[in-house]
């Protein structure tokens, strides 16, 4: 069983949470040594095949910003092409005050209920949060730790919105990225 020195300074080298695998004193020791030589990626993709939990920022090139934003906001766009939106009907009744009066008027609104979704990706001074920003896609938060992402797509479909960002935030997430999305209706 390796010691938690070794627990922890691997993790410092592959930001991979070992703690709940069962690696040997050998094992470990050997991963390190791997990390030493320049095999971190190597050492990482075989710790995330054992079952290790990525933790925390990777460090990433600008490309690979890109990259990750585009795969997220494709998982997005696709999650919203499989959903079935369900349709919202108003209603205008003679005595506002009464929902028991006489329908005057209904309306049909096929995207549903109106509302807003965003991501929110934390540290704010990660590079991705940072690259987000100086590309404008995101903004900083002004009470709150981290920068957020709106969803500016889908007109005012709530269900839409929080899906596409559900799907981007999961992406972010699988990729070493914090994030979480939130919803609020209108």
């Amino acid at each position: 069983m390796p010691t938690k020195k070794m627990t922890f300074a691997l993790f410092c080298l592959t930001k991979i949470d070992i703690r709940t695998l069962n690696l040997t004193f050998e094992q470990c020791s050997m991963m390190i040594g791997e990390c030493k030589n320049g095999n971190i990626e190597k050492v990482r993709e075989e710790l995330i095949k054992l079952g290790g939990i990525p933790k925390g920022n990777v460090v990433m090139n600008k490309v690979d910003h890109q990259e990750l934003y585009n795969k997220a906001d494709a998982a997005g766009m696709e999650a919203v092409s499989n959903l079935n939106v369900v349709p919202m009907v108003v209603t205008e009744h003679a005595d506002v005050l009464d929902d028991n009066s006489a329908i005057k008027k209904s309306y049909f609104v096929s995207d549903g209920p109106c509302g807003f979704a965003w991501t929110v990706i934390k540290p704010a001074n990660s590079s991705f949060a940072k690259w987000l920003v100086k590309n404008q896609i995101a903004s900083k938060r002004i009470y709150e730790p981290g920068v957020m992402i709106w969803c500016h797509q889908f007109n005012q479909s709530i269900q839409k919105k929080e899906t596409y960002m559900n799907a981007f935030a999961r992406v972010l997430n699988d990729n070493g990225i914090k994030a979480y999305s939130g919803s609020r209706m209108d």
